[in-house]
């Protein structure tokens, strides 16, 4: 990859992290999740509720895998930080780093609790506080509005011929 790629990522990465951004501390884990949902509804450029959850079963599904998968994304964030410019290496200062050596030395018993906190998380749609149902109400009325129009046009052709 170049750099440029490497800015790009960690731009994505920052912009969707809202500790990597506004330095947020969370209380809980669904908090935390919350934040990062949110974010991933209202920054990149293709915003979906399923996609969001598809992502958190992403992170179900690594946090499963053990600390050595945890550590190797956690590298990858910290090499993807180091080389984008930006300034954004302080952000390995503040965070990364310390997140790569706790993740070496956490207790098992954390990380399975980590684990069974996240599987048994419910995130709705109104807890990102976001009117996501009434937004998509919204769409589908307009959606009926606009497909009524284009049929009416449809039958004032087929008047005119």
């Amino acid at each position: 990859m170049d750099g440029t790629e490497f800015t790009t990522m960690a731009g994505r990465l920052q912009k969707l992290s809202p500790t990597l951004s506004y330095l947020v501390r969370w209380s809980t884990m669904k908090e935390s999740i919350v934040g990062v949902v949110r974010r991933s509804l209202c920054f990149p450029l293709y915003r979906h509720w399923d996609l969001s959850m598809k992502v958190l079963d992403d992170l179900k599904f690594l946090l499963g895998k053990g600390r050595v998968s945890l550590l190797q994304c956690l590298v990858d964030v910290h090499i993807i930080l180091s080389t984008s410019g930006n300034y954004r290496y302080l952000l390995n200062d503040l965070f990364i780093t310390d997140y790569c050596l706790w993740i070496q030395c956490v207790s098992d018993d954390i990380l399975s609790w980590l684990q069974y906190e996240l599987n048994h998380l419910i995130l709705r749609k109104s807890d990102v506080q976001l009117d996501l149902e009434e937004v998509e109400l919204e769409a589908k009325l307009l959606t009926l509005q606009i497909d009524a129009k284009d049929s009416e046009v449809e039958d004032s052709d087929d008047d005119s011929s």
